[in-house]
């Protein structure tokens, strides 16, 4: 595989067109319950008018996520709406939201794409915790400027590997058949035992023999590239970023959901078109999908590893050392 330097920020917002924005809800125990510790996260690959639309592919390996939306994807080939990433508890609740459109600045609308994570180990899953205007701002407030990464927005509450995990991010560049495209990804990763990690130096960590994973194991790996690309070759990328999570730990189809979704924004699709003319989707060649492809898996390669590494040692718990701690960096 070719090496491909990383991006201005190295972040998924280095891919023109790409916002994020995180909700993150931390409250102490109260009332006989268990502390709260969750949140959001919200990755926009359309404009906020609501009027362009994006080639989009999903993949999925086992069956342990919830994702809402997935059938429009399959079916249309394109991306409408944001990918927001929540608990499983508050799962409902966001997709509610996003269809009563409380949002100000964006443009919603049907169906929105919703995934669910497990992270009852770190946080009360009997306590309601968003209300629609907190969601609605959080989706207000997303911005193409670098991603905060850690234990924020939907990764407030995750572990992976025995270790406290959060948001993840990386960027790759490539040049190719005389032009320059950029390829981001965002990892959210909430599987694994401390005997999966294959990351360097793994085996000189301190991780407590007794910390269990998730009861739902779970991971999220969003692609997004400005090369343009048709939902076929999205589903190529999505399929080719999974080698990435690979490298660094076993995942078994039968105890976690991986879900990979990949967006061109390089491409812009008119919503709601009703001529009858001819559409033709732009797409690249497959020389250009090849490195695309790679560009994927070592992004998302090392997004997976910061989820891991950007959790600073105060944020980590007894059971679930942040990695940093673990390596006598705290």
């Amino acid at each position: 595989m070719m090496p491909y330097p990383s991006g201005r920020r190295n972040s998924i917002t280095d891919v023109p067109g790409v916002r994020v924005g995180h909700l993150t809800h931390i409250a102490p125990a109260r009332e006989g319950l268990r502390p709260i510790r969750t949140g959001l996260t919200g990755i926009f690959t359309c404009p906020p008018d609501g009027r362009v639309a994006r080639p989009a592919a999903v993949v999925t390996v086992g069956g342990r996520t919830e994702v809402t939306g997935l059938n429009f994807i399959d079916d249309f080939g394109f991306l409408t709406n944001p990918i927001v990433a929540t608990s499983m508890r508050a799962l409902g609740r966001v997709y509610d939201a996003i269809l009563s459109r409380r949002t100000r600045r964006v443009v919603l609308g049907w169906p929105p794409v919703v995934v669910g994570f497990d992270d009852g180990r770190l946080s009360e899953q009997r306590r309601t915790v968003f209300a629609e205007e907190e969601i609605a701002g959080a989706l207000d407030g997303a911005t193409d400027d670098k991603v905060s990464e850690g234990p924020v927005g939907a990764a407030a509450g995750l572990v992976a590997f025995g270790f406290k995990s959060g948001v993840g991010c990386a960027s790759r560049r490539l040049a190719t058949n005389g032009a320059e495209y950029i390829v981001g990804t965002l990892v959210l990763l909430n599987l694994g035992t401390r005997e999966d990690l294959r990351a360097p130096a793994a085996g000189k960590m301190r991780v407590p023999a007794a910390a269990p994973p998730p009861l739902r194991g779970s991971a999220l790996v969003i692609v997004a590239t400005d090369a343009p690309l048709d939902d076929r070759q999205c589903k190529r990328v999505a399929a080719s970023s999974l080698q990435g999570l690979g490298r660094l730990g076993s995942m078994s189809g039968t105890r976690e959901g991986v879900v990979s979704c990949a967006v061109s924004t390089g491409v812009a699709l008119v919503r709601n078109d009703r001529s009858r003319r001819l559409i033709e989707i732009p797409r690249s060649s497959e020389i250009v999908l090849a490195h695309v492809a790679d560009a994927a898996v070592a992004a998302a390669e090392e997004a997976a590893l910061r989820s891991l590494t950007e959790v600073r040692p105060r944020d980590g718990t007894r059971e679930y050392p942040a990695m940093s701690a673990s390596r006598g960096r705290g």
